[in-house]
């Protein structure tokens, strides 16, 4: 998978175990949202540590550095640090 796949996929699974915590915190008792929860947060503790393995850290403290290489990385407003999908290659 490409660094923006890996990216993509990360991004999405921790919206969406972030959406899950907040729906949590009014239904505590949901016990399918719960498991939902349970599942997609440790599907993104995978896809980002996969995409930590081949690219480097997502933020600061994720893992120790050999360099400190955040500078080699496009910057938020730059063109390529967004997710550049073909109209056809779109989820």
């Amino acid at each position: 998978m490409d660094r923006d796949r890996l990216l993509k996929e990360f991004t999405e699974l921790a919206f969406m175990a972030f959406d899950l915590r907040l729906f949590l915190n009014t239904h505590p008792n949901n016990m399918e949202a719960l498991e939902k929860f349970n599942e997609t947060s440790s599907a993104a503790k995978i896809a980002r540590a996969s995409f930590e393995k081949k690219y480097g850290p997502l933020s600061p403290g994720s893992e120790p550095m050999q360099k400190w290489n955040w500078i080699d990385n496009p910057w938020p407003w730059e063109n390529k640090a967004n997710f550049n999908f073909d109209k056809g290659d779109e989820r």
